[in-house]
């Protein structure tokens, strides 16, 4: 669901503004992500154990949904828009690299263009890795179950990542994928969506445990 909040936006801000800004995602690029990419980490998250202090708290009512307030808040109003965030400056930010300035329009064809679009994608994938890890837990810190005691998941992060890099630098999937070859610059923006990602969920997780401590 987080991923799918980074998804949507690009379409709304192209149609928004009436396609001054160029589509910043294609559907190829989410087809990407929703059946590659987000798999392996989302069926290692399945095999999480319960966080500590589980058993120390008041059962759930009966009536509650997986999908309850807290966690659809937890999607649509922080860790969602943050991918939204992440996607849409990893867009901008190709242009800029590219000599594109605020007060001039945006190339919507071209190399340029591709290499945003590619930006994009990786902009969510990069801060699903963020999420991914700060998903393992509902209360506690990642340091309370160990940053590598999910095998997995460390797994399916290594394998989304370079799906990225595939998508990107392999000729005859650049075409099918609308992508474009990524430099130095691109990735150092990437590389900064993970621990921000998380970095504000971990925070968000600390806030919660201070106004409701836990009972162990």
């Amino acid at each position: 669901f987080c991923s799918n909040v980074g998804e949507l936006v690009p379409f709304l801000v192209w149609g928004i503004t009436g396609g001054a800004v160029p589509l910043p995602l294609v559907v190829m690029q989410v087809l990407a992500i929703d059946l590659g990419t987000d798999m392996l980490p989302a069926i290692a998250l399945g095999t999480e154990r319960a966080e500590p202090g589980t058993m120390g708290r008041p059962p759930r009512p009966q009536t509650e949904r997986l999908l309850n307030r807290g966690v659809l808040a937890r999607i649509f109003g922080w860790i969602g828009p943050l991918e939204a965030l992440a996607a849409m400056a990893s867009f901008f930010f190709a242009y800029w690299l590219g000599g594109w300035r605020p007060w001039e329009p945006l190339a919507d064809s071209g190399e340029l263009y591709r290499q945003a679009t590619t930006m994009t994608m990786a902009g969510i994938v990069m801060a699903q890795v963020g999420a991914a890890l700060g998903w393992r837990t509902n209360r506690r810190s990642l340091a309370a179950v160990g940053f590598f005691s999910n095998r997995l998941l460390l797994v399916g992060i290594a394998v989304e990542v370079a799906m990225v890099a595939l998508l990107a630098y392999t000729p005859g999937l650049e075409k099918i994928f609308h992508t474009a070859g990524l430099g130095p610059w691109h990735w150092l923006l990437l590389l900064l969506w993970p621990p921000l990602v998380l970095g504000a969920e971990e925070a968000r997780k600390a806030i919660r445990r201070r106004r409701r401590p836990d009972p162990l």
